[in-house]
């Protein structure tokens, strides 16, 4: 009793039960849960990818654009970093969009979406634009941003996202280095037909 303090609690935690010994009649604490490998890493832990993030982000501001993937299995926290990052970004127009698995067979959602943000057409793109087409506005995007009008562009769940997207994405890629935009993605190291070969940049691994 002296050692958990219990001399002058009232009623007492402890209590003597006659002819069987004691009772512990004191608030039960859950004991600290162990961490799993795919409980959410804490932010402290990804200090490292966010000045990544915000050096890529400095240099698009001077003109010099690049491309940053987050990979990562699900539930460990991408979407947290890129959040934490927009969140503290500033002086840049930011576009997300988000492949959904629901519309993973259409082949140009992804950049409808992207392209109607950009362009402030709420009819977007139509699914049987040409490929063509749709290399030459995402090219267009990125020759708009410059060191005036910096653009970062959040592209999410990119292993959702159809091949003809993905194409796309990778043919903007040589672009970035004389544009004012920062690529950034995210998607799943299993993720079909996405890969870091394929989508060369600089590959963030949290955690």
């Amino acid at each position: 009793r002296r050692a958990i303090g219990d001399q002058e609690r009232s009623p007492p935690w402890i209590r003597t039960i006659r002819g069987r010994g004691v009772r512990y009649a004191g608030p039960l604490v859950d004991p600290p849960r162990e961490r799993h490998a795919t409980d959410p890493v804490p932010l402290l832990a990804r200090d490292a990818a966010l000045a990544q993030l915000h050096r890529a982000a400095a240099n698009a501001a001077a003109g010099r654009g690049s491309a940053v993937f987050v990979v990562a299995p699900a539930g460990l926290g991408k979407t947290r970093l890129l959040r934490a990052f927009l969140d503290e970004l500033s002086g840049f127009r930011t576009i997300e969009a988000r492949a959904e698995p629901e519309l993973q067979d259409s082949p140009i959602a992804l950049w409808s979406e992207v392209l109607q943000a950009w362009s402030g057409d709420p009819t977007g793109i139509a699914d049987d634009t040409p490929l063509g087409e749709v290399h030459r506005r995402v090219h267009e995007l990125i020759r708009s941003g410059d060191a005036t009008s910096p653009i970062v562009l959040a592209l999410e769940d990119l292993h959702w996202a159809h091949p003809a997207s993905l194409s796309a994405l990778a043919s903007a890629l040589p672009r970035l280095a004389k544009a004012g935009v920062l690529i950034v993605g995210s998607f799943r190291p299993d993720g079909q037909d996405v890969s870091a070969s394929r989508l060369a940049g600089l590959v963030l691994q949290p955690g």
